[in-house]
């Protein structure tokens, strides 16, 4: 019975991913359905980590149904925690790692000119 829940949960959580991985697809080829100030590349680049949900949903289920359903679970408490670490997309740090000079600049670029 717990290999089909976990088989269950992995099927659904992939099934979840593979919902943004489609819709973020579809925004990046229709940059015209963003508003202005949405980079047109921002879609794009978060395909990856859609991607990577899929895959590695998958990949916990079928561990946990050949190893044993503890190993899914892992995995399963994992995914939230690479979704928050990479939120700011894949190539970015998170913001709990950005020192306060990294914050000083963000801050800097920001500030209206002539100020």
């Amino acid at each position: 019975m717990r290999s089909k829940t976990v088989a269950l949960y992995a099927v659904i959580g992939a099934l979840l991913c593979l919902s943004w991985l489609v819709f973020f697809s579809h925004l990046a080829r229709h940059p015209d359905l963003t508003k202005e100030e949405v980079d047109d590349a921002y879609f794009a680049r978060e395909r990856p980590r859609a991607l990577i949900g899929v895959v590695l949903y998958l990949a916990a289920g079928l561990a946990g149904v050949l190893i044993h359903p503890l190993v899914a679970s892992v995995i399963f408490l994992l995914l939230p925690a690479f979704y928050a670490l990479t939120s700011h997309g894949i190539d970015q740090r998170p913001a709990l790692l950005h020192s306060d000079a990294d914050d000083h600049d963000v801050r800097s670029d920001r500030s209206p000119e002539g100020s």
